[in-house]
């Protein structure tokens, strides 16, 4: 692993690639909480086969980099009650310091300019290197994300009640249970998870490391960041934004308004398509992706 010094901390950045380093790169983003083993192996593979070098790193604070618990904040459900109150917060961190350790993966892999597929959180951290750092980035996809804040108000009311209603106890099998609820009601019905493949992450995630407190930190570091709509005015690398007609945690709207705010952006809209890259999307999302890579590059 590479260690990154910024802010006066040490900070390990795990990754995996594929492919040959001689080819284009393509750097792909996690959204919050979820580490770079959630990727679906045929999707990387479909990529690298395509002439792509893949970079799947884990954000600083989750999986296999560096821990941040010693930045202590409340559990995720105070914090959230402390909002609703209006409380105010410091956060130990920003996307633009994730998008900073993203700039100097590149550099110690020695990329000049990659392209950035960035998913719900990493579409947040996607538009801040298109916007702040066009000279690195070739292209960028913004999948199941958009340029606003997240709303508790916009989530589905059932996706909503599964999040919030925790695990039954403390026990690795209900949490693993509470995990796979999660992933499949965020997903939906018409491209669902791989079940097999996600008992197996879940667990793998939690054995790799899940440092206490790290999503309130990354929530902290959305809501700190702001909503993005003058960074995405600024960008001018060609963008395209995929999402799904039934993502129920980031409404389609909101994406395709996005669309509108970047210049030039084409959008792709999955029908069907919930929140997350499931193996059976990969027919209909693979190729258009790699199509957009060949064109931007």
């Amino acid at each position: 692993m590479p260690l990154l010094q910024r802010d006066d901390l040490d900070i390990a950045i795990d990754y995996e690639t594929a492919g040959s380093s001689a080819d284009p790169a393509i750097v792909l983003l996690r959204g919050m909480g979820s580490q770079r083993l959630r990727w679906p192996p045929e999707f990387i593979a479909g990529l690298a086969a395509a002439g792509l070098f893949v970079i799947a790193p884990d954000y600083r604070d989750i999986g296999g980099s560096t821990s941040l618990a010693q930045l202590q904040v409340p559990p995720f459900g105070e914090f959230l009650a402390s909002l609703g109150r209006g409380e105010p917060f410091s956060a130990p961190y920003r996307l633009e310091d994730l998008a900073g350790d993203i700039l100097a993966l590149l550099d110690h892999l020695g990329v000049d300019k990659a392209i950035v597929f960035g998913f719900s959180m990493g579409g947040y951290v996607g538009q801040i290197l298109a916007a702040d750092h066009p000279q690195r980035l070739a292209g960028l996809v913004s999948f199941g994300s958009s340029h606003l804040l997240p709303a508790p108000d916009k989530v589905a009311p059932e996706v909503m009640a599964v999040m919030m209603r925790g695990a039954r106890s403390d026990s690795e099998a209900d949490l693993l249970e509470y995990d796979l609820a999660v992933c499949r009601v965020q997903a939906g019905d018409a491209f669902p998870i791989d079940e097999p493949r996600y008992r197996w992450v879940l667990r793998e995630e939690r054995r790799r490391g899940v440092p206490l407190g790290s999503d309130t930190r990354q929530f902290m570091a959305i809501l700190a960041s702001g909503e993005r709509t003058a960074h995405c005015a600024r960008i001018g690398v060609p963008t395209l934004v995929l999402h799904g007609s039934a993502d129920r945690l980031v409404p389609l709207a909101d994406a395709l308004r996005m669309a509108e705010l970047v210049p030039g952006a084409e959008t792709l809209v999955v029908e069907g398509c919930g929140h997350d890259l499931t193996p059976s999307l990969l027919p209909r999302v693979l190729p258009a992706v790699i199509d957009f890579c060949r064109r931007a590059l």
